[in-house]
């Protein structure tokens, strides 16, 4: 299966972010994936730096969720799209 460079879509709930890959195997199949990260930034004024890491603080726990729960809707919503433009 061949990746693409960017995701398809990402959902952010700061800090949270989770991205959406399209996967398309060889015989065509479409299915979705994601990862998870927390942002966070080193460094103060113009040496700060922003970094993500898939660990997550006790607070970061429900900005996952709901980051996960609205990817979870936007994968459904758009593999029922594709249905719908195929069998058109």
């Amino acid at each position: 299966m061949a990746k693409q460079n960017k995701p398809a879509h990402e959902v952010t709930f700061w800090p949270v972010r989770v991205s959406i890959w399209r996967n398309e195997s060889d015989g065509g199949r479409v299915n979705y994936s994601t990862t998870v990260s927390r942002v966070y930034s080193t460094g103060e004024g113009k040496k700060k730096e922003w970094h993500s890491t898939p660990s997550l603080d006790v607070e970061d726990l429900l900005p996952a969720a709901k980051a996960l729960e609205s990817a979870f809707a936007w994968i459904h919503q758009t593999m029922a799209e594709e249905r719908h433009s195929q069998a058109a």
